[in-house]
């Protein structure tokens, strides 16, 4: 198991912020983890399951995500500037 430095953890959730903010992360809307989780490996290389939700907690306390619940689901959306989320159903196009 590879071990990250404070300042390497550091420095991958600097990544991932900076990246989810390239991407428009907000516009993907609520995610599982699961979701945030692949796109986090896919983002900094790393598939240790410990190290990922590390990061993934630290965006989390830093208010980059905000949590909802959603009948026995938890979903997360990328919120960096904690702006008024919009509620937006499922749009079904017959």
């Amino acid at each position: 198991m590879a071990r990250l430095t404070s300042r390497q953890l550091i420095n991958s959730v600097e990544i991932v912020e900076l990246y989810l903010k390239f991407k428009n992360a907000f516009n993907y809307g609520n995610q599982k983890y699961s979701t945030w989780k692949n796109m986090i490996k896919h983002i900094t290389g790393i598939h240790e399951n410990k190290i990922i939700r590390k990061i993934f907690y630290h965006l989390l306390n830093k208010n980059k995500f905000q949590k909802q619940t959603k009948v026995n689901s938890i979903f997360y959306i990328f919120n960096p500037t904690n702006k008024k989320q919009i509620v937006i159903d499922k749009v079904i196009f017959e």
